[in-house]
């Protein structure tokens, strides 16, 4: 398949809404939550950490599954003297690779779904990027401070190693406003990230946050990239499918729809504004990104705190409750050696 040569990066996405509409919808297959989806189904109904989530529960049921045809088959080779032995062991390990093949085929199909938003991701990532960069360069600017933007650097690289995508890099800037008066693009939170990049807002570091408030902060917006909650809110103002992530053609980025969508999206990212269910799995993922890296619990408070003190988030005390819940953990104490 060609791309359109004037297309300065591969695009893997277009709105098929003819495909769409004249193919029929897949059967829902009961697979542990993936047979839900049908071809259909709007790409901004993906849960994304959700079904990171329910992946790693099969891929441990999966483990298992061969762990017990290895022993069913040892057992079968054991009894070959026996003939009744040998029976009831090729019963058990028949039985055993039917549990693995199920356990596999959940796997592979909950990985099929897993696999649009690396599409999606990829397919939006840089376009998304130059138009958020274009645009908080134009409404904001950047501000440059070596020092402070090495120690920015070290964050973010010691939160990457326990990220989902360990392997990405993102470049790190410091947005030059105060983080308070929101003009149109100006963020509402305290960092904010696409794809390639990392934003952090001028006014937030110099009210010198702990470090700990620092890496959760950092941390939630690495989460927002990794999760592709920026390629999400594309999808979801293009009406994108399922189907229309796994056939894709040839896009120009001239495209009115993909552009007006792309500059809406890069100004909520700016603004650090997401639906409510993508900002709880951010938090989620933020958390246990930071934790893992050696932050303090007390610095996720300190973030929700000092959120809810300049009225960014009117939900922080609910946001923050979740979260206590989902951990298991009391945020303003320490970790427990």
């Amino acid at each position: 398949m060609r791309m359109c040569r004037k297309t300065p990066w591969p695009v893997f996405l277009v709105l098929l809404l003819a495909l769409s509409a004249g193919a029929p919808a897949a059967e829902p297959r009961k697979d542990g939550g993936a047979g839900a989806v049908r071809e259909s189904t709007l790409l901004s109904a993906f849960d994304s950490l959700a079904f990171r989530e329910r992946e790693r529960r099969l891929r441990g049921a999966e483990e298992k599954a061969r762990a017990a045809v290895a022993k069913a088959n040892a057992a079968y080779i054991k009894a070959r003297g026996e003939e009744s032995a040998r029976d009831l062991a090729r019963t058990d390990r028949n039985a055993a690779y039917h549990a693995l093949d199920q356990a596999s085929g959940r796997l592979a199909r909950l990985r099929f779904i897993i696999e649009a938003l690396k599409i999606l991701r990829k397919g939006f990532g840089a376009l998304l990027d130059r138009e958020a960069g274009a645009l908080l360069r134009e409404e904001i600017g950047f501000h440059r401070e070596p020092a402070l933007e090495k120690r920015l650097v070290r964050i973010v690289e010691r939160l990457k190693r326990h990220s989902i995508l360990p392997n990405d890099t993102l470049r790190v800037r410091i947005l030059n406003s105060d983080g308070v008066a929101i003009t149109a693009a100006a963020p509402a939170a305290t960092a904010a990230a696409t794809a390639g990049a990392i934003y952090f807002v001028k006014g937030h570091l110099a009210e010198e946050p702990s470090g700990d408030e620092l890496m959760f902060t950092a941390a939630r917006a690495i989460s927002h990239s990794d999760l592709g909650h920026p390629a999400l809110a594309i999808a979801s103002r293009l009406g994108l499918t399922f189907a229309e992530v796994r056939f894709p053609t040839k896009a120009g980025v001239r495209e009115p729809k993909l552009r007006a969508a792309l500059r809406e999206v890069a100004r909520e990212v700016a603004r650090g504004r997401y639906a409510p269910a993508r900002m709880r799995e951010a938090d989620l993922m933020g958390a246990r990104m930071a934790l893992a890296a050696g932050a303090s619990p007390r610095g996720i408070r300190e973030t929700f705190a000092r959120a809810r003190s300049r009225g960014f988030y009117p939900d922080a005390a609910e946001r923050l409750r979740a979260l206590e819940k989902a951990l298991g953990l009391r945020l303003g104490e320490e970790k427990s050696p």
